[in-house]
């Protein structure tokens, strides 16, 4: 039975106390405290439609456009992934070659060690994961690699809906079960669909956070739209975090074939059960205001079919957590006032000023981070527009040349250089307007091609190490290799150290991976005498060992 609490004031002092009459001085019990999160307070359901009874046009007005969770039971059952997606020796044979990323099976886990293969760390084949690394500390959380998308239907909620002509990412989760995620909260809306085994949610208003959900401090996720808690779901400190015991919550349970709508900037958490689980989940815009119902297809509309905006092959740099093209957009636009005179708003300015933004993800994103806009001057006039100079002056302000806009991008380093000046050119280039003569109006601004955006403006798009097979580089130390190495020799015999156990010792001192350190030990014996030795760690340990250099 649920004990009754009362309070008693006693003498000017406010104390709890509870129907066996002990207080909390004398040992009363908070609920939930040092438990898994969740359990200091019955749940609240999140609501639940069957696939048949949810139309598009509900699905957008009532959940989507009101940034509510929604369980849509069945939503996934014709998706093909549902027989081809369960079975290892399947995927293996099909899909056994592309690469996909990893994470540890406790997100933001510090004492868990990343694990990887072809790639690096965080990286491995399909086969590669089956075969060796499932039964270790990692899943994949990665793109879904386009080879893959064929057996995804899009469910009719998208399907009948301009959203399907605007999906952002897909992605892919694979584990042999028992993961969990952090409180978290991301950019994009999200459809996530489960392929097999049993996945489990909580949802946490956005009213909560930084009022009983505490919330990352910035310089823990610099730029992020997205955002996570330290608190530990696995044991909630509610002496620590006592505003947390207010805080009510959702909570769903998923199963294969239902699809759940995860809204963007909505704190939640998920936990996976014990045994193979697997999902696909579809990203699509924020602002869904200019997009309109339509009438449903005769025929199943395959991922494969439709344009995928930040598409993943399956081999090489990945794309996944890109920002929205349309989002680059709109800070060109709905940051400029539409009017005939020129605007009052400056970027100095623009922090006093968060309600003349009305798409809610950009108005949230440079009130929360308290970032200057980059474009409030740029489109002074809807219809006269700005000059090149005027445009590239600004732009040029709130970049940093390297590293991108939003911070947690790294330029140069990562093959996508931050070029101010080039970015602008590629837009007015884009927009066939001559950077000597021509000027940016609201108009042009709008009409500008979809992928154009995505190119020309490139200092605002993120570029994750995480994305990229230099990730295993940026997370060790070029000193500690350098270590490792001369340890090595000094053991060897006569100073010599072979090619295998030059790649046990690495693998086992560092971490790291059999293929970062094949390529190593060949940069180290560019002559392929199969060995290093001192000398040639010397010779060529600096060039070989360029890339530990990279700085998260």
């Amino acid at each position: 039975m649920q004990m009754l609490c009362v309070l008693v004031l006693v003498g000017g002092m406010t104390l709890m106390s509870t129907a066996s009459g002990k207080g909390r001085g004398d040992g009363a019990r908070i609920r939930g405290h040092m438990e898994p999160f969740g359990n200091h307070r019955d749940p609240i359901l999140v609501p639940e439609v069957s696939a048949a009874e949810m139309t598009s046009a509900r699905f957008f007005e009532e959940f989507v456009d009101n940034n509510r969770p929604v369980m849509i039971r069945g939503a996934a059952l014709r998706s093909p992934a549902l027989q081809r997606w369960v079975n290892d020796s399947d995927v293996m044979a099909e899909y056994g070659d592309l690469r996909v990323k990893l994470e540890t099976k406790k997100e933001k886990d510090e004492s868990a060690a990343m694990v990887g293969a072809e790639g690096g760390l965080g990286r491995a084949s399909l086969r590669t994961w089956y075969e060796k690394l499932e039964s270790e500390d990692s899943y994949v959380v990665s793109q879904l690699p386009v080879p893959m998308q064929k057996d995804v239907i899009i469910p009719d909620v998208l399907a009948c809906h301009d959203a399907v002509n605007n999906v952002l990412e897909a992605n892919l989760w694979m584990s042999g079960g028992s993961t969990r995620s952090v409180i978290h909260k991301d950019a994009d809306n999200a459809l996530n669909c489960l392929v097999a085994g049993k996945k489990r949610w909580w949802f946490i208003s956005p009213k909560w956070m930084n009022r009983g959900l505490p919330m990352a401090a910035e310089e823990e996720a610099p730029g992020e739209i997205g955002g996570f808690s330290r608190i530990d779901v696995d044991a909630v400190d509610l002496k620590k975090y006592r505003k947390l015991r207010n805080v009510d919550y959702q909570y769903t349970e998923a199963l294969p074939g239902d699809c759940l709508l995860v809204p963007w900037g909505y704190p939640h958490q998920v936990r996976s059960d014990a045994g193979r689980n697997v999902a696909f989940t579809i990203m699509f815009p924020v602002d869904s205001v200019e997009l309109e119902p339509r009438e449903c297809p005769e025929s199943p509309v395959f991922l494969s079919n439709t344009s995928v905006f930040w598409d993943y092959e399956g081999m090489g740099e990945m794309t996944m957590g890109n920002s929205d093209p349309e989002l680059n957009r709109k800070i060109l636009i709905e940051t400029a006032l539409p009017t005939s005179k020129p605007s009052e708003l400056t970027v100095r300015t623009w922090p006093s000023n968060p309600r003349q933004i009305r798409n809610p993800q950009l108005r949230q994103m440079l009130t929360t981070q308290r970032q200057e806009c980059l474009a409030l001057d740029l489109l002074e006039r809807e219809s006269i527009g700005v000059p090149f100079i005027q445009v590239y002056s600004v732009y040029r302000q709130n970049v940093r040349p390297g590293y991108g806009y939003f911070g947690g991008g790294y330029g140069d380093r990562l093959g996508w250089p931050c070029d101010p000046l080039a970015d602008v050119t590629h837009l007015f280039e884009v927009a066939n307007l001559s950077p000597r003569t021509g000027r940016m109006s609201v108009t042009t601004a709008a009409s500008l091609p979809r992928e154009g955006v995505r190119q020309a403006l490139r200092c605002l798009m993120n570029t994750d190490p995480a994305n990229t097979e230099l990730y295993e580089y940026f997370l060790l130390e070029f000193d500690e290799v350098v270590e490792v190495l001369e340890d090595m020799i000094d053991q060897a015999p006569q100073g010599k150290v072979g090619r295998a156990q030059f790649i046990n010792g690495y693998v086992k001192a560092l971490l790291g991976t059999e293929y970062v350190a094949t390529q190593i030990f060949s940069n180290l014996d560019p002559e392929n005498t199969g060995f290093i030795t001192e000398t040639q760690l010397q010779l060529y340990g600096q060039k070989a060992l360029e890339k530990y250099q990279l700085e998260l």
